[in-house]
């Protein structure tokens, strides 16, 4: 058990610093089967990494295990609750619970990278470990961790294979639902965008989601579901989120002028033409994220509640991230953007975002 949240913050960051660099050498590799059973294997590490901290360290973990140990704490959704019964079953000790939820959603993760891409899911993958979002999801934010990853392999299977897969897609959001209640609206949101993509042309689709987002500037949500917050419990919750009383107003934070700057950037490459170098999956995607803009607009009136929204369309940006450099002349250059870049972003989510949220604020907290 790894108690110490130094020692497990030095170890945790060191083994994902190792495998991220791997996993972008690995990605020029041409033997398939040998990138994906590496990449397996970095899964299990990581998430039997995950599994060994201890109660202390992340924000939510003390919550959770309580839960698991039946300590007062009660979470409704089923999934969650099936999951914490398996583990009990195995073994009374929560690492095995913990090592479960983050096997799972890391497992979906690569799965989903794999599906977008059979040749670059290395890099993506790479990219992803980068991100604080993949530090949150496995020691803080853990449900809804699990829920993202199965909408994010549902979204991806959809995708691909269309309406040929119904079952699987159909299972995974329901997976979904049964884990975290705002796997909801990020569903509902996601089959009207889909209705939307696969009826207008993506020109017209772009051109409808900047209205959308600049039309939220004009009303807001909480207004709007005022009438309705007595017809359903979640409609309720929404609205009480919405509106209470130590709510704050989303600020647009860094990685959000990142991801519009770039979204921005695609937008002007289209505008072009839709050239063989943006495949129709990359207009996909970045639509789908462009949609993920609108949805933080459209709770922009409780940050938390925004925050935790977009975090569903996050998986989706590795493939727009690395899929930059066909839009330029050089790769090679843009091959070691992508290398120092990664490492770059890593630095700023593991030495120095990781240690504000998980050491320090913990320690301001007690």
């Amino acid at each position: 058990m790894l108690n110490d949240k130094f020692i497990f913050h030095y170890f945790f960051s060191f083994t994902v610093f190792i495998f991220i660099n791997i996993l972008i050498f690995l990605n020029y590799s041409k033997n398939k089967y040998f990138k994906i059973i590496l990449s397996l294997l970095f899964v299990f590490i990581i998430s039997f990494i995950v599994g060994l901290r201890g109660r202390n360290i992340g924000i939510d973990t003390k919550s959770y295990t309580s839960f698991f140990y039946g300590l007062n704490i009660s979470i409704k959704d089923k999934f969650f609750q099936l999951l914490a019964t398996i583990a009990k079953l195995l073994s009374n000790n929560h690492s095995i619970f913990l090592f479960l939820v983050s096997f799972l959603t890391n497992y979906n993760y690569f799965i989903s990278f794999y599906n977008m891409d059979d040749k670059n899911f290395c890099i993506y993958f790479a990219i992803f470990l980068s991100f604080f979002l993949f530090i949150n999801v496995n020691i803080n934010i853990i449900r809804q961790g699990l829920a993202m990853s199965f909408f994010t392999n549902g979204a991806v299977i959809f995708y691909k294979n269309g309406s040929k897969k119904c079952i699987n897609i159909i299972i995974l959001f329901l997976l979904a639902i049964l884990t975290h209640n705002s796997s909801i609206i990020v569903i509902t949101g996601f089959m009207f965008f889909s209705i939307i993509l696969y009826n207008i042309s993506p020109r017209k689709t772009e051109i409808l989601f900047y209205i959308l987002i600049i039309s939220t500037f004009f009303y807001s949500i909480s207004s709007l579901l005022k009438p309705f917050e007595s017809l359903h419990p979640l409609i309720n919750l929404a609205y009480r989120y919405l509106t209470w009383s130590i709510k704050k107003e989303l600020s647009f934070k860094y990685f959000y002028i990142l991801i519009t700057l770039m979204l921005i950037f695609y937008s002007f490459k289209l505008k072009l033409k839709y050239s063989n170098k943006i495949s129709n999956d990359i207009i996909k995607y970045y639509l789908l994220v462009l949609f993920g803009i609108f949805i933080i607009m459209f709770f922009k009136e409780e940050e938390m509640f925004s925050d935790r929204i977009f975090y569903y369309f996050f998986p989706f940006l590795p493939i727009l991230i690395y899929s930059l450099k066909n839009l330029f002349i050089e790769k090679r250059i843009i091959q070691y953007c992508v290398f120092f870049g990664i490492n770059i972003w890593f630095i700023k989510s593991y030495i120095i975002q990781y240690i504000g949220w998980f050491i320090t604020n913990q320690s301001i907290r007690k």
